[in-house]
């Protein structure tokens, strides 16, 4: 009996270090699979940081292309804008250099190099007898009162020149 007695025991050590050893194996398994899931899910955020920093150095990339496209219209436009000022800077000076030059001689409307500006001048002068010939015919008309379906037209008062002021000025 005590034999049996040692081999139930030994067979109940057997059988608990097995089970021991299946709950440690288990463990083991469980923890492996909890580390591969952090593992995957850090490689997802660091993929999805990765996204969003390439997706905002695109932004910058294309804000700064259109900025430099931007700023090359803008130069060029400076350019032709000083140009074109220099040039009516230049004709207006060439005038007044001529105008001086005259003095106060009559000037020849077609000679010398202002005879483009005497044709304009001509134009000029013709244009403004013409309008020295129009005259106002009639007063400008108001536009008809808005009328609305179940109101009456709006009355206005009449204007009156106060009494008081005809008794003064008598």
């Amino acid at each position: 009996m005590a034999e049996i007695g040692k081999s139930v025991a030994a067979v109940c050590q057997f059988v608990e270090t097995e089970q021991q050893k299946k709950a440690a194996k288990e463990r083991k398994k469980v923890e492996k699979k909890e580390a591969e899931e952090r593992v995957e899910v850090e490689r997802q955020e660091l993929e999805q940081k990765c996204k969003k920093e390439e997706k905002v150095r695109r932004e910058a990339e294309k804000f700064e292309e259109v900025n430099k496209h931007l700023d090359i219209k803008v130069a060029l436009r400076v350019g032709e804008l000083r140009e074109d000022v220099r040039l009516e800077i230049r004709e207006a000076i060439n005038d007044l250099c001529c105008a001086v030059a005259r003095g106060k001689q009559k000037v020849n409307p077609f000679s010398g190099p202002g005879h483009e500006s005497s044709a304009s001048s001509s134009d000029t002068e013709e244009l403004s007898e013409s309008a020295r010939n129009l005259s106002i015919s009639e007063k400008r008309k108001r536009e008809p009162e808005p009328v609305f379906d179940d109101s009456l037209p709006m009355e206005q008062p009449l204007k009156h020149t106060p009494t008081s002021l005809i008794n003064r000025s008598s």
